[in-house]
Protein backbone atom coordinates (compact mmCIF):
# COMPACT_ATOMS: atom_id res chain seq x y z
CA UNK A 1 0.00 0.00 0.00
CA UNK A 2 2.84 2.46 0.22
CA UNK A 3 4.26 1.67 -2.38
CA UNK A 4 1.02 2.56 -4.14
CA UNK A 5 0.94 5.65 -2.90
CA UNK A 6 4.84 6.36 -3.71
CA UNK A 7 4.41 5.63 -6.85
CA UNK A 8 1.32 8.03 -6.96
CA UNK A 9 3.20 11.02 -5.81
CA UNK A 10 5.77 10.05 -8.62
CA UNK A 11 2.90 10.40 -11.05
CA UNK A 12 1.75 13.33 -10.07
CA UNK A 13 4.80 15.17 -10.07
CA UNK A 14 5.64 14.15 -12.83
CA UNK A 15 1.94 15.18 -14.46
CA UNK A 16 2.18 18.75 -12.25
CA UNK A 17 5.68 19.16 -13.59
CA UNK A 18 4.12 19.15 -17.27
CA UNK A 19 1.48 22.09 -15.98
CA UNK A 20 3.66 24.45 -14.28
CA UNK A 21 1.13 23.73 -11.06
CA UNK A 22 3.97 23.58 -8.97
CA UNK A 23 5.72 21.20 -6.30
CA UNK A 24 3.04 18.68 -4.95
CA UNK A 25 4.36 19.66 -1.53
CA UNK A 26 3.63 23.30 -1.99
CA UNK A 27 0.30 22.31 -3.64
CA UNK A 28 -0.84 20.32 -1.05
CA UNK A 29 0.46 23.07 1.49
CA UNK A 30 -1.80 25.67 0.23
CA UNK A 31 -4.66 23.76 0.22
CA UNK A 32 -4.15 22.22 3.59
CA UNK A 33 -2.77 25.01 5.36
CA UNK A 34 -4.70 28.35 3.63
CA UNK A 35 -5.97 30.05 6.45
CA UNK A 36 -2.19 29.75 7.91
CA UNK A 37 -0.77 31.03 4.62
CA UNK A 38 -3.08 33.69 3.90
CA UNK A 39 -4.53 34.97 6.98
CA UNK A 40 -7.63 34.20 8.84
CA UNK A 41 -9.38 37.48 7.06
CA UNK A 42 -8.12 36.18 3.84
CA UNK A 43 -9.25 32.94 4.34
CA UNK A 44 -12.97 33.60 5.85
CA UNK A 45 -13.91 34.57 2.14
CA UNK A 46 -11.76 32.70 -0.25
CA UNK A 47 -10.09 29.21 -0.68
CA UNK A 48 -8.01 27.72 -3.39
CA UNK A 49 -9.96 26.66 -6.22
CA UNK A 50 -7.31 25.70 -8.64
CA UNK A 51 -3.16 26.30 -9.24
CA UNK A 52 -2.28 26.23 -13.03
CA UNK A 53 0.59 27.67 -14.87
CA UNK A 54 1.72 29.54 -11.74
CA UNK A 55 -1.51 30.87 -11.10
CA UNK A 56 -3.54 30.23 -8.01
CA UNK A 57 -6.92 30.80 -8.20
CA UNK A 58 -9.34 31.11 -5.57
CA UNK A 59 -12.80 30.95 -5.01
CA UNK A 60 -15.33 33.08 -2.88
CA UNK A 61 -19.17 33.09 -2.81
CA UNK A 62 -18.68 36.74 -2.18
CA UNK A 63 -19.12 39.37 -5.19
CA UNK A 64 -18.31 42.51 -2.87
CA UNK A 65 -15.00 40.24 -1.67
CA UNK A 66 -13.77 39.41 -5.04
CA UNK A 67 -14.11 43.32 -6.38
CA UNK A 68 -12.02 44.08 -3.03
CA UNK A 69 -9.82 41.28 -3.53
CA UNK A 70 -7.62 43.23 -6.30
CA UNK A 71 -6.15 45.35 -3.24
CA UNK A 72 -4.99 41.95 -1.24
CA UNK A 73 -3.34 39.86 -4.27
CA UNK A 74 -0.41 41.60 -3.71
CA UNK A 75 -0.55 40.46 0.11
CA UNK A 76 -1.27 36.90 -0.63
CA UNK A 77 1.01 37.35 -3.37
CA UNK A 78 4.36 38.27 -1.10
CA UNK A 79 2.85 36.22 2.11
CA UNK A 80 3.08 32.51 -0.93
CA UNK A 81 6.53 34.20 -1.76
CA UNK A 82 7.91 34.28 1.85
CA UNK A 83 6.47 31.05 2.29
CA UNK A 84 7.48 29.05 -0.44
CA UNK A 85 10.38 31.30 -2.11
CA UNK A 86 10.77 30.50 -6.04
CA UNK A 87 8.27 27.53 -5.61
CA UNK A 88 5.46 30.16 -4.98
CA UNK A 89 2.76 30.59 -7.39
CA UNK A 90 3.50 33.90 -9.42
CA UNK A 91 -0.19 35.41 -9.73
CA UNK A 92 -3.30 35.25 -7.64
CA UNK A 93 -6.88 35.50 -9.63
CA UNK A 94 -9.98 35.29 -7.52
CA UNK A 95 -13.53 34.38 -9.63
CA UNK A 96 -16.82 33.78 -7.83
CA UNK A 97 -18.92 30.35 -7.16
CA UNK A 98 -22.02 30.49 -5.79
CA UNK A 99 -22.32 27.15 -3.93
CA UNK A 100 -24.51 24.77 -5.61
CA UNK A 101 -28.39 24.56 -3.71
Amino acid sequence: MEKDAERLNVALEKLLSRTEAGPLAVIKEIFSNWPEIAGKEIAKFSKPYTILDGVLTLETEDPGWASQSKYLIPLVISKLEERFKEQAPRDVKVMVRRPKK
